[in-house]
Parts: C-alpha cells; sequence; structure tokens
C-alpha cells in the first residue's frame, strides 16, 4: 500500500510515517517545512515534490495538518483524486470539519476516513494503539477499510457530536488545569526539593503537554464549543471548594472529599490508581 502523508513533518506526520513504514506499506510524504528531509534521510519516507505529487503516487493520503486547516486541505485533495483513492484526517475536533467531509464524500464520491488517534507522537508504533473513528457516511464500510489500513488499531465508534464532547473533558479541562496549574506555581526547583510524590506526577504531566504546539493547545481550549459549559462547570466546582477554603470549613470540606471517595470505590482505575503513580515515578527515574 502506498501512503501520502500531507504534513508529515508534523510530530503526528512523523509519526505515521514511522508506523506505516514499520508496517511494510510505501510511505511518502509533503510539507511544506523546510526540514522535510529528515524522514526521508531515514530512509523511512520519500519527499513529494507537491502536493499533486503527493497525491499520484499514493493510494491512502492522510492529511495531518493543524485543525483549522483540515476541511480545506481534504476538499483541495479530494479534486485532484479518483474514486480509488482514500482520504483520512486525523483532527482532534471533528464538528466544525464534518460538514466538509460529508460534502467531500457526497460531491466526488471518495471514501474520507475521519479519526481521532487517542494517543500522542510519544507512543510505541510497534505496540496496538486506540482510536476513535468517526463515520462519515457509512460506517461498515469505512471500518472495513480502517482494518486494512491499522489492522492492528482498537477503534471506538462514535459521532461527531459526541466525540468534541469527550474531548472537552479529555483534552481541553485537562490541558487547561495543566496550564493553570503551571502558571500559579512559582520557581519550580526549589519546590521539587521538597516534592513528594503527587507533586512530581503533577509537574511532569503538566510540563508533557507543554510538547504539543501552542497553537495546537490554544485551539483544543477556543475552538470545541462544548468546552464552554465544561469550564462553567469546572469553575463552580472550584469556587465552592475555595469559598471552603476561605472560611476554613474543614468538616463540610471533608464530606466532600469522602462522598466522592465512596463513588469511586468499586472504580477498579481508583483501586489501581495509588500505586500506578509510584510505578511511572520509578520508572522514570530508573
Amino acid at each position: 500500500m502506498r501512503i501520502g502523508i500531507i504534513g508529515g513533518t508534523g510530530k503526528m506526520g512523523q509519526w505515521f510515517a514511522k508506523y506505516f513504514a514499520i508496517h511494510d506499506s510505501q510511505v511518502g510524504i509533503f510539507s511544506r517545512r523546510a526540514k522535510s528531509d529528515s524522514l526521508e534521510k531515514q530512509l523511512i519516507a520519500r519527499k513529494f515534490s507537491d502536493i499533486n505529487d503527493c497525491i499520484e503516487n499514493s493510494d491512502v493520503i492522510m492529511v495531518s495538518v493543524p485543525i483549522g486547516r483540515t476541511a480545506e486541505v481534504v476538499s483541495e485533495v479530494s479534486k485532484s483524486c479518483n474514486k480509488d483513492k482514500i482520504i483520512i484526517e486525523i483532527a482532534s475536533l471533528k464538528e466544525s470539519i464534518f460538514p466538509s467531509l460529508r460534502q467531500v464524500c457526497d460531491e466526488r464520491g471518495i471514501m474520507v476516513l475521519s479519526i481521532h488517534p487517542l494517543f500522542g507522537p510519544g507512543a510505541n508504533p510497534m505496540q496496538q494503539q486506540r482510536y476513535a473513528m468517526i463515520p462519515v457516511v457509512s460506517e461498515a464500510d469505512e471500518m472495513q477499510v480502517f482494518e486494512e489500513i491499522f489492522p492492528d488499531g482498537m477503534p471506538t465508534v462514535i459521532t461527531a457530536e459526541k466525540h468534541d464532547l469527550a474531548m472537552g473533558y479529555v483534552l481541553s479541562l485537562t490541558h487547561f488545569v495543566s496550564i493553570a496549574f503551571l502558571l500559579s506555581i512559582p520557581e519550580k526547583e526549589g519546590l521539587m526539593k521538597l516534592s513528594g510524590t503527587t507533586f512530581k506526577l503533577q509537574l511532569g504531566l503538566a510540563q508533557a503537554i507543554l510538547h504539543d504546539e501552542p497553537e495546537l493547545l490554544a485551539m483544543l481550549e477556543t475552538d470545541n464549543n462544548h468546552f464552554i459549559d465544561i469550564l462553567e462547570t469546572f469553575t463552580e466546582k472550584s469556587n465552592m471548594i475555595q469559598s471552603l477554603v476561605k472560611r476554613k470549613d474543614r468538616v463540610l470540606l471533608t464530606k466532600i472529599i469522602t462522598s466522592l471517595k465512596e463513588e469511586l470505590k468499586d472504580d477498579e482505575s481508583f483501586e489501581s490508581s495509588y500505586p500506578l503513580i509510584y510505578q511511572i515515578l520509578d520508572k522514570r527515574d530508573e
């Protein structure tokens, strides 16, 4: 299979170039960035001269560009594709681009796979990975193609709306908390000398998030239409806890924490959470 990746020098584009090369596909990349020679030098991927070269010499064209450009690039690619080609887009938000994806399928008769890799560019391309798959036209047909292209992939089928709502918690809220955390603490080196496991893990998580492109992080905060409601609920709960702290109401705060613990006690992930943080830190310190 011949795979062409548009945006192949971005972090996820590079990850997929390595993934497809490992799985015996012929990989090519097209990017307007000057550094697009790196994967070619590693003999992982050839470098296409332009977008038409990429389309002409690929069976599958993956669009790995910033969210705000995804619909535009998918539309541009579709104009030069025949019906035998497959387009894959991997944007982290789906609702805003979905009308354009459906239009491409309806007007051009081309299959567009809309997937979201539920992992970052630090994931091991040799291991199984999870994906959200958002059917554009036919779930059955698109799932069949997904399984052919990602034979070891673990897909979860979901609508665009439910996907973006979930990402409001999974990405937007998590990143919001991490950014606020980093902005709230003073010089970190001195704190690390006195920190325990929780602070180390929280700091490591927050700093790791900043390895993503700042534009992507900002867009996940501002462009998810569900996040405002999520953030308002989070702010309400934060203000409630803040008021208890200011009033020094230890009794009510204890009740709230006890209630949370009671809700979570039968959750398998809760049971394993405490030893897990030590496993993560011990592995990091090896």
